[in-house]
């Protein structure tokens, strides 16, 4: 079975290419896209930079096509694949459709907004020429500015598990430009379960969700091959708190039965930590109360300790909350890696 929630008009331009080039590229680097032809051309130009002869790139366009299409004009020595996306706009339907579209052995999706560091595509490669059985990669990335790697190991490895990688990388695994897998681990996807989740913008969680579920062995690329470029707090044009707190969470639930409880729940309980600190950075600079929304987590998070913190920090006045916050500031040093 495979994913159906690409057009039909999508699904003979595939046929047509895997019927003519079977097996050619060992590496689809999927990227979604939507109006941002200036963050998709600093993308395409770190990939470029790379050793891309087993590499296609496939490019599903939710925007401006003509814009998208200039910009690819610069790139005519890279395998691309541009094609809008028809069941549009939508982040999930766009994420699907390059998924299906891909004729690669292994996809990697990458954030439109995000860009590759030197060496990324050919260590990816090596990994995969010489472990024909993992069906999991995850790479490991820093945020623009700060340096500071998202998790602190200092070699690759194969996890021990599944249940591990929901422990270590936990909220981490909702980051799409870390991810690759191996393409064969999503046929056999529930289409009439994945339908229930099209349409919360972190479709990307359940294919992990469901390719870590599966067979195969699992990788951990230890090397910041993924720089990020994040929307600054405030100036999002999504719903971050519904995404990461309240999709999130049904998500992983749907999949409890695949894994330890106790490993789910100490998954979801790193997330609930990065989200209320971020509610709570949010707080003091003037943004929405979470006291509003504070209240919606009860039924899912409510027992777990940090919530019980959380709700205490907010019940201070919010000068309070932004003298704390200074403190922090000044005396605590901020890591954003996890051990």
């Amino acid at each position: 079975m495979e994913l159906t929630s690409s057009p039909g008009k999508v699904n003979t331009k595939r046929f047509i290419r895997k019927y003519m080039m079977n097996n050619k590229f060992l590496l689809s680097i999927c990227i979604p896209t939507y109006n941002r032809p200036a963050e998709l051309d600093r993308l395409l130009l770190s990939i470029a930079n790379q050793d891309c002869n087993d590499v296609e790139i496939v490019i599903g366009d939710d925007g401006d096509f003509f814009a998208t299409k200039q910009v690819l004009e610069k790139y005519r020595n890279l395998n691309i694949v541009h094609f809008k996306n028809e069941n549009g706009p939508g982040f999930d339907t766009n994420l699907l459709a390059v998924t299906k579209m891909a004729i690669g052995k292994y996809v990697w999706w990458m954030g439109d907004d995000d860009e590759m560091n030197a060496g990324a595509v050919v260590h990816v490669l090596n990994i995969i020429k010489n472990n024909s059985d993992v069906s999991f990669l995850w790479v490991n990335h820093y945020i623009f500015d700060q340096n500071i790697p998202a998790f602190l190991k200092k070699d690759d490895y194969f996890f021990q598990n599944r249940d591990a990688i929901l422990e270590e990388i936990a909220n981490l695994l909702g980051f799409i430009s870390s991810i690759i897998f191996k393409k064969e681990s999503i046929s056999n996807v529930n289409n009439e379960n994945l339908r229930n989740f099209i349409g919360l913008k972190f479709i990307n969680l359940y294919l992990v969700l469901h390719t870590l579920s599966g067979s195969g062995r699992f990788f951990y690329v230890n090397n910041t091959y993924v720089c990020v470029h994040p929307t600054p707090v405030g100036e999002a044009s999504y719903d971050g708190f519904t995404i990461f707190a309240i999709n999130f969470y049904d998500i992983v639930n749907n999949f409890k039965g695949k894994f330890n409880k106790k490993s789910i729940k100490k998954m979801l309980a790193k997330n609930f930590g990065h989200i209320w600190r971020g509610m709570f950075v949010g707080y003091v600079r003037g943004y929405d109360n979470p006291r509003k929304i504070f209240f919606t987590l009860f039924s899912r998070y409510w027992n777990y300790s940090e919530f019980w913190i959380a709700g205490f920090v907010f019940l201070f006045p919010r000068w309070l909350d932004v003298i704390l916050y200074k403190i922090y500031k000044k005396f605590v040093r901020h890591s954003y890696g996890q051990q």
